[in-house]
């Protein structure tokens, strides 16, 4: 189990039982500042170029798959071993080039 799900879990367990303790809030919250502070409150931030985990850049990326307008690729991280998924969204396109009238007839 990678941290980032190990910090989820713990959060989820932590909320479900903080009606029960203060102690488990504010247990809550530091694991939720620990999380933020170690991956990041904004999964937009992450550039593709760095592992998310230990911010290195020797990481290695299978060939991107696609199905309609969404694309992924798995990932490993060679120096710290992490893996995760690059997602991908088409949010539009570029350079097009429309056929002159005479080559359409």
């Amino acid at each position: 189990m990678d941290n980032a799900r190990a910090f989820e879990l713990v959060l989820k367990l932590a909320r479900m039982q903080v009606h029960q303790s203060e102690e488990l809030i504010e247990a809550c919250n530091i694991v939720e500042d620990i999380a933020v502070n170690h991956f990041g409150d904004d999964e937009d931030s992450y550039d593709g170029l760095h592992c998310p985990n230990c911010n290195d850049e020797h990481i290695e990326a299978d060939r991107i798959e696609a199905d309609g307008n969404i694309g992924w690729s798995n990932c490993t991280c060679l120096s710290c071993g992490a893996e995760w998924v690059d997602r991908y969204v088409l949010d539009g396109f570029t350079s097009l080039t429309l056929p002159k009238l005479a080559d359409v007839e």
